[in-house]
């Protein structure tokens, strides 16, 4: 009986460490953090049941509020086969992005946009060959300069940009 108490009491310690761990959630984390709280839990019923249990501490905040990316970004792309093009980007609220070839043309492409206060991720879909990329880019810390790489979904189409403001 006495077995039996002091498992309920580990079981009830290791819970509000849990629940404590997922409260105290503070700060600005740029990655989401897989932290083990406990490795096991000893049931007795019959037999022992061994339970490995995972929490996770999810970064819920919206970069784009602390450190928002909005306006015209003006640059270049090279393709993997050498070939250069136009990089125009506008950045709008709601993680809204227009793309340009020239300054004063038409829009060419619209994306999404995901970004911390030092990166960002954009899904572009590319009307001129009906194509969707991916593009991934490190932001300057002065925040004027973002560089980085792109490929289409199915890879025929890669390469390196920089644009700036």
């Amino acid at each position: 009986m006495k077995n039996n108490a002091a498992r309920a009491i580990l079981v009830i310690l290791a819970l509000t460490t849990a629940y404590s761990a997922i409260f105290s959630l503070s700060g600005c984390k740029k990655d989401v953090q897989t932290i083990t709280v406990h490795d096991s839990i000893n049931v007795v019923k019959h037999d022992t049941l061994y339970k490995r249990d995972t929490l996770y501490k999810v970064d819920t905040i919206d970069y784009d509020n602390i450190c928002p990316l909005r306006g015209l970004y003006v640059g270049t792309n090279t393709q993997s086969n050498g070939a250069h093009s136009n990089s125009i980007y506008t950045f709008y609220d709601n993680h809204f992005a227009i793309g340009q070839e020239t300054l004063n043309g038409p829009a060419t492409s619209w994306s999404g946009f995901r970004n911390t206060c030092d990166s960002v991720i954009m899904s572009v879909y590319y009307v001129s060959n009906n194509s969707y990329y991916l593009l991934k880019g490190k932001i300057s810390s002065d925040r004027k300069t973002i560089s980085g790489s792109y490929t289409t979904t199915d890879g025929l189409y890669y390469g390196v940009f920089t644009m700036s403001k």
